[in-house]
Parts: structure tokens; C-alpha cells; sequence
């Protein structure tokens, strides 16, 4: 008499399914990983959520302030150094600096998380929110400041020390 492990006893216990190409043997998840006592492990952790106590006028007002400020300052700098190919939008709550060969630079309020969402082409994805203590948008992760970073990059794309002016709008 054949004699089969118990796992090759499972796999033929359970019944074909046809796929699009052929046919395959696939235990359910949970008793596949009954069988490989394995566990499913991420290679980040999962976001922390965080409610934010800002009413939604107060983060409209505030984000509207410094997306006005950070706008009206780019655009002050990229006549001051005229560089072909740079450019900078801004409509709809969706800030897009266009940096050559550096990449792209897209800044958006999100109203429903009350943040503001950076994607840099030099550091990736950030969420900012609203830090009353110190007045700014800070990213919780870091504890670093949104003006901060935009200040540290832009610094080193274009060779010089750059200030957006963006504590301005606090108020």
C-alpha cells in the first residue's frame, strides 16, 4: 500500500478548481496556513490613524493659507531663476512643482483626513497634519516640519538657501 504524508493526503482530499488556464490544487488560506504554521507578516506597518481635532473650517482656513504662501513663493522663485522646463500649478487643492530633471513635486490637501499630502521626488509619500504647538503641518512619523523639507530640497536642487516665507501664514 501507498503510503502518503499527511500534507500530500490534504492537497488530493481537496477538490479541483478550474482557472482560466488549467487546473490547480489550492487548499483554502486558512488551512494552507494551518498546515505551513506561517504567519502573514507586512513589510511596513500599518498606518496609524489619527483624528485630528481641527474643526473643517479651521483646517480649510489653514491649509488654504499655506497652499496660497507656498503657490505665490514658488512662483516668485522660478521667475527668479528662470530655468526652463520648471514650472509650478495650482488648482483645485493640488500644488504640482515641476522641477526638470530633479522630478515632480505634488502637494494636495486632503479635506476628509484634514492633511496635506506631499509626494517629493526626492523623499516619497508624506502625510502632514495640522501641529498646533509648533503651528505648522508636521509629519507625525518623523516629527519633521512639511516647510522644513520643501526648504532642505529645494535648497539642494537649486544650489542656494531657500526660504518659502511659509511662517508667515500662520496665525
Amino acid at each position: 500500500m501507498l503510503r502518503l504524508s499527511p500534507l500530500r493526503r490534504f492537497v488530493l482530499s481537496v477538490p479541483r478548481c478550474v482557472t482560466g488556464v488549467g487546473t490547480r490544487t489550492t487548499p483554502p488560506l486558512r488551512r494552507r496556513n494551518e498546515i505551513n504554521n506561517t504567519r502573514r507578516h507586512y513589510a511596513t506597518p500599518p498606518p496609524q490613524v489619527k483624528q485630528s481635532n481641527l474643526s473643517g473650517e479651521k483646517y480649510h482656513q489653514l491649509s488654504e493659507e499655506f497652499m496660497d504662501t507656498l503657490h505665490e513663493s514658488l512662483e516668485e522663485l522660478l521667475d527668479e531663476v528662470n530655468i526652463p522646463g520648471y514650472d509650478v500649478e495650482y488648482s483645485s487643492g493640488v500644488l504640482t512643482l515641476n522641477v526638470g530633471q530633479y522630478g515632480t513635486y505634488v502637494i494636495n490637501k486632503q479635506p476628509p483626513n484634514k492633511q496635506i499630502w506631499l509626494s517629493s521626488p526626492m523623499s516619497g509619500p508624506k502625510r502632514y497634519d495640522w501641529n498646533a504647538g509648533v503651528r505648522t503641518w508636521v509629519y507625525e512619523r518623523d516629527r519633521n516640519a512639511l516647510k522644513d523639507l520643501l526648504h532642505d530640497e529645494l535648497s539642494q536642487i537649486f544650489q542656494k538657501r531657500i526660504d518659502l516665507g511659509l511662517d508667515v501664514h500662520n496665525t
